[in-house]
């Protein structure tokens, strides 16, 4: 049994969004940033990175 709250991610659709973002920047030419602040899933978050251009975090708030 999972705990709960748990959150449960499904691999499959992490990785096609992420297709969709890679392509949007590709065919847009820009640049993709990714913002932690409020991020919720780090387990995604090599994933995303090899995405993403850049990050910022407010750690220092």
């Amino acid at each position: 049994m999972l705990p709960s709250p748990a959150f449960v991610i499904e691999q499959a659709r992490v990785q096609a969004n992420l297709a969709i973002l890679r392509a949007v920047k590709e065919a847009a030419d820009l640049q993709l940033l990714l913002a932690l602040k409020g991020f919720a899933l780090p387990a995604v978050l090599p994933d995303l990175l090899k995405v993403a251009d850049g990050g910022r975090s407010q750690l220092a708030e």
